[in-house]
């Protein structure tokens, strides 16, 4: 029974994947214009970054509160630069299009940036781990191969 489900939810999966591809490939031949382009996920990825360190924020603010507002804020910004996504998806196709791509592309960015960001955002207080263990001489000098690594990007 659970062979049944795990092919059902891949199935899925990649009838869901079909469905986006065809709807973009459709999309680009009416309007010349991708929803799922590098640059509007770099937007939805930012959007969401900050509305998580927004909401963030806002629970964390301590007893005396002195987060809270700039928390809503800061989380607020973030659904205005996905807003803006959204209008740019309005002027640049038709209403009904265009409502129907934002929403497939809120879905699909929103959960493809959480997959992404929030495990690289969990990582970060261990880079003074990775330096100390990498580099007993010092915690924050890097090895060499790190700086050539970073020249050469």
């Amino acid at each position: 029974m659970k062979q049944i489900e795990s092919f059902a939810i891949v199935a899925g999966f990649i009838i869901a994947a079909a469905g986006v591809i065809f709807f973009d490939v459709h999309v680009k031949r009416r309007f010349d214009y991708r929803f799922f382009s590098p640059a509007s996920f770099l937007l939805a990825a930012i959007a969401f970054a900050v509305i998580v360190l927004g909401l963030y924020l806002r629970t964390r603010s301590g007893a005396h509160g002195s987060f809270r507002r700039q928390g809503a804020y800061v989380a607020w910004f973030g659904v205005l630069i996905y807003a803006k996504i959204v209008v740019i998806n309005f002027f640049r196709t038709s209403l009904v299009i265009g409502l129907a791509g934002s929403i497939i592309q809120l879905l699909t960015f929103l959960t493809a940036a959480a997959i992404g960001i929030l495990p690289a955002l969990m990582t970060l207080p261990m880079l003074p781990v990775y330096y100390l263990c990498r580099n007993p001489g010092g915690a924050y000098t890097p090895s060499p191969e790190i700086i050539y690594r970073f020249r050469n990007w």
